[in-house]
């Protein structure tokens, strides 16, 4: 049987490097498309900048979607950005890539607040411009004739953004001794593990069939969950609590996924969460 080729479509992400990584591993051919900086890139695959990505022939059997503007404090030309890579590369490259089944990397920010859990199949409602990107590019995707779109709740793992929630509080605990929880620290979140989120990418890919995934862990965890697992490793640390949290909890059913697919997240938070205290550890 002849490999199948993938393109992988922002490889110098975190999620990016660690799908090049299990392809790579499971001896198929992948190639990276970077869109500035090099520093992740997994260097047992070849890469290519995305300047470069427009002279690639349609020969490849699977291309990942990963590259994302996520809006954060400090952007600028918030709309004209998420635009140009949420919705126009997105759009460039069902086009470009005809032959190709297209893995989209979405988001459960897409899903309408509601106190019940979330399905594939829940109600979707934008509650910010990048959910409405996101949504906008699922569209399109949804009009290819080979898709997968997977909606991924908040990844974690070594090497994740440092100015995500986990890695945060674990670098508060190391240098300050102090974690500091808005609210009462009940809000939930899921956090699923980026290796789990790879599996999930490469089970579509490999599904016979379009359709909508959700790549969630098993359970959801408060804030005060989360504080409470870094407290193990870091006993001495001391919990305060500050003003108020508007947030809201949401949970998720991904059985459907995980039937259709054939798979279950194998990493548990908790033992994971070492890992990463180690890695930030070594960097302050």
């Amino acid at each position: 049987m002849k490999k199948k080729s993938h393109i992988i479509i922002g490889s110098n992400s975190f999620l990016g490097s660690v799908l090049s990584k299990k392809i790579a591993m499971l001896g198929m051919d992948v190639l990276g498309v970077y869109h500035e900086n090099i520093d992740n890139l997994y260097s047992k695959i070849a890469h290519i900048p995305i300047t470069k990505l427009k002279d690639l022939e349609d020969h490849f059997d699977v291309v990942y979607i990963i590259s994302a503007f996520i809006p954060n404090g400090t952007s600028v030309n918030i709309d004209n950005k998420l635009k140009a890579v949420n919705v126009d590369l997105v759009n460039d490259l069902c086009k470009q890539f005809k032959s190709a089944k297209i893995v989209f990397c979405s988001s459960v920010s897409v899903y309408k607040h509601t106190t019940k859990l979330i399905t594939e199949k829940s109600v979707l409602e934008s509650q910010s411009k990048y959910a409405e990107s996101k949504l906008k590019g699922e569209a399109i995707v949804k009009q290819h004739d080979k898709y997968a779109i997977v909606r991924i709740s908040s990844i974690y793992g070594v090497h994740m953004k440092v100015e995500t929630f986990v890695p945060l509080v674990i670098k508060n605990a190391i240098i300050k001794n102090t974690i500091t929880l808005f609210g009462d620290g009940k809000r939930k979140q899921n956090y699923i593990h980026v290796s789990d989120v790879a599996n999930y990418l490469y089970s579509a890919a490999e599904y016979n069939g379009n359709d909508v995934f959700l790549a969630t862990s098993k359970d959801e965890l408060s804030n005060f969950e989360v504080v409470n697992f870094i407290k193990t490793y870091l006993p001495d640390i001391k919990i305060n609590f500050k003003g108020i949290d508007n947030s809201k909890s949401y949970l998720y059913d991904n059985s459907f996924t995980n039937k259709t697919l054939k798979m279950l997240p194998e990493k548990v938070f908790k033992k994971e969460v070492l890992n990463c205290i180690e890695w930030i550890r070594k960097m302050y």
